[in-house]
């Protein structure tokens, strides 16, 4: 078996040898041309992940270690030679394989979001560690996505882009769970299609994207979009999750974002700015802000405690 140091070479030599015992005219020729590799004839055809891995090769242009190793998808999930199917545990759970020695996480991709006129792409997991007694990292480093063209692609380490990234700050011990963003680079002419997660101790798993994208949003803050659930505005947080959604959803689980808030909203809205809508405990307009707390009640209430918005603490 090849080492996980040699993987990316040990595949080019594969890709060469299918390009020589196989048509003269295929993906796998050109990779082996733009790396100038020769190899002897192997029997098999260039056909799963040798294909892949030559179609990404040939795509990105270039033969640099980086590009073989990415395009290998870095280190190697078990099984990648046949589809990346085999050689994990029967049984996974729904989203994801299992995968780990004596325990069995699980990976969930939801439907990905793109920002129009750009290659930015926004692809929200959840990760949960069901059994492992070590803690398992939430590092986008650990997570790849592979495209409908059978092409790998490694998420961007820049945890600036969303509000909720994958990012070595997150750990999950036994039992924990995390959701958060993978953001990928894509030209418009690719669509991501599944997300593989691997980390240093060989735990795997990987689960495909829904094929139907999300509609992008500058804002999440129309009925359709916080119904949708979608996260459009690509912030990490969707529907009942996302505050600008308060005020456009309703019902929302007391433990979401929205519903903890809409607790406090008064059962018929209107306008905030009398003395008796700034003083009955319930958020009149349903803007996330109460009373002493509400910009418009600042006239109507002059005896609002400090460190309240109207009182001059906020």
């Amino acid at each position: 078996m090849f080492s996980e140091r040699s993987w990316p070479h040990a595949i080019l030599t594969l890709v060469a040898g299918a390009a020589l015992g196989g048509c003269a005219d295929n993906v796998c020729e050109q990779a082996a041309d733009l790396c100038g590799a020769s190899a002897p004839a192997i029997d098999g055809e260039c056909s799963g992940a040798v294909q892949r891995y030559a179609t990404c090769i040939v795509d990105r242009g270039e033969c640099s270690a980086t590009a073989m190793t990415e395009c290998a998808g870095g280190t190697p999930l078990p099984g990648l030679l046949d589809g990346g199917r085999s050689g994990l545990p029967d049984g996974g759970l729904p989203g994801g394989d299992a995968g780990g020695a004596g325990g069995t996480i699980e990976l969930r991709a939801h439907a990905y979001v793109r920002k129009p006129e750009s290659r930015t792409v926004y692809v929200p997991i959840t990760l949960l560690n069901h059994s492992e007694s070590d803690p398992i990292g939430v590092n986008a480093a650990l997570f790849a996505v592979e495209t409908d063209r059978a092409t790998v692609v490694k998420p961007t380490a820049d945890s600036s882009l969303t509000k909720r990234p994958c990012d070595a700050s997150l750990s999950l011990a036994k039992g924990g769970k995390a959701s958060c963003q993978l953001i990928v680079d894509l030209p418009p002419s690719l669509r991501p299609v599944r997300v593989r997660y691997r980390d240093p101790q060989g735990r795997a798993a990987e689960a495909d994207l829904p094929t139907d994208a999300c509609t992008w949003a500058a804002t999440e803050s129309t009925t359709a979009a916080c119904n949708d659930g979608c996260d459009n505005d690509g912030n990490g947080f969707f529907d009942c999750g996302d505050f600008a959604c308060c005020a456009k959803t309703t019902n929302c689980p007391a433990n979401t974002a929205c519903g903890g808030k809409q607790g406090e909203f008064c059962p018929t809205r209107g306008p905030e700015t009398s003395l008796a809508a700034c003083s009955d405990g319930c958020d009149n307009d349903h803007n996330l802000y109460t009373d002493c707390n509400e910009r418009s009640c600042c006239e109507a209430r002059s005896d609002c405690p400090t460190g309240t918005y109207c009182g001059g603490g906020i």
